[in-house]
């Protein structure tokens, strides 16, 4: 799924007051919040690092690896 499209889709769900299924690890149904959606967005979109990401949103570049891995299932490198 293209970028753009994963948050238009994302933002849709979260919109209609729907929550995203349990990735593996994750237990139940996560609702994403405005800093997740943004931090996702910057990710997928702009493509600033994790750190410079992490920075912005003042957490620690692994805990934000970790929140789009264990809530989007966003993993490794973004090339498009």
């Amino acid at each position: 799924m293209a970028p753009a499209r994963m948050i238009e889709f994302v933002e849709a769900l979260r919109a209609d007051g729907y929550a995203l299924a349990a990735f593996p690890g994750n237990e139940g149904r996560y609702m994403p919040k405005d800093r997740d959606m943004d931090m996702l967005h910057l990710r997928l979109i702009d493509g600033p690092t994790l750190r410079q990401i992490g920075e912005r949103h003042r957490t620690h570049r692994e805990r934000l690896r970790q929140t789009l891995v264990q809530h989007f299932g966003v993993r490794g490198r973004l090339r498009w």
